[in-house]
């Protein structure tokens, strides 16, 4: 179960640079989404809050005090 977690904690990894950016009419789309029905999919993050999944989203998170996240622990 997603808790809520402070955008602004949160380190893209690295490995994000191999990714192109979003271009503006996705992005567009998105953030349409995203402000109509919220966030659908919670960011998957670790237990040092590198983002693992939900790049192109915190961007928008930025925006909110807490976004949905899912915080991933080594086993």
């Amino acid at each position: 179960m997603p808790s809520y977690i402070d955008p602004h904690k949160l380190t893209p990894h690295s490995s994000n640079a191999l990714f192109d950016p979003l271009p503006e009419n996705v992005y567009q789309t998105l953030k349409n989404d995203i402000a109509e029905l919220g966030f659908r999919d919670a960011l998957q993050v670790t237990a040092g809050f590198t983002i693992i999944a939900g790049h192109y989203c915190r961007r928008l998170a930025m925006r909110f005090k807490a976004c949905p996240g899912t915080i991933w622990y080594p086993t």
